[in-house]
């Protein structure tokens, strides 16, 4: 997965994969932060549509909507979400949550990749979170990469 060229579909590779995106996206862009755009909770479900950019240069790179189940999650994680700008995969790891991703659902609409996904906890197999992660175009994607295009996506 060497070609990042523009059209090649770099957003595509940058989310076939299993696992969750917060590695993959600041290996390629740095430091990222979440701006919580929009949130509505329910006693059992907590979504939230954030906007995630990189902290240095302030570049959009995904936009992330993220439906918690809060009866499998702990609740200092859901205060995070509702209180930080942290991305929802680095609270995982924070909490030591290992998580299997369900087969992701990517597709391309308008210049842009996107995949939709569920994470559930590896233990006992309870839906953790269903994802939707929309990245900018693929040009916008090469213009904030911060490490060499021709670095392979692993």
């Amino acid at each position: 997965m060497n070609d990042t060229s523009p059209g090649s579909g770099f957003g595509k590779k940058l989310l076939n994969h299993n696992g969750l995106m917060t590695p993959v996206i600041t290996r390629f862009f740095g430091p990222m932060r979440a701006i919580q755009t929009r949130f509505e909770e329910t006693q059992a479900t907590y979504y939230r549509v954030s906007l995630l950019y990189q902290c240095a240069q302030h570049n959009l790179i995904i936009e992330a909507k993220l439906l918690a189940s809060k009866d499998n999650l702990p609740a200092g994680l859901i205060d995070a979400l509702r209180n930080t700008d942290q991305l929802f995969g680095q609270l995982l790891l924070d909490y030591h949550i290992s998580v299997r991703i369900a087969p992701p659902k990517i597709r391309h609409d308008n210049s842009r990749w996107s995949r939709q996904l569920a994470m559930l906890d590896k233990a006992n197999g309870k839906l953790l979170c269903k994802v939707d992660e929309h990245l900018v175009s693929d040009q916008q994607l090469l213009k904030h990469c911060i490490i060499p295009q021709e670095s392979s996506i692993k």
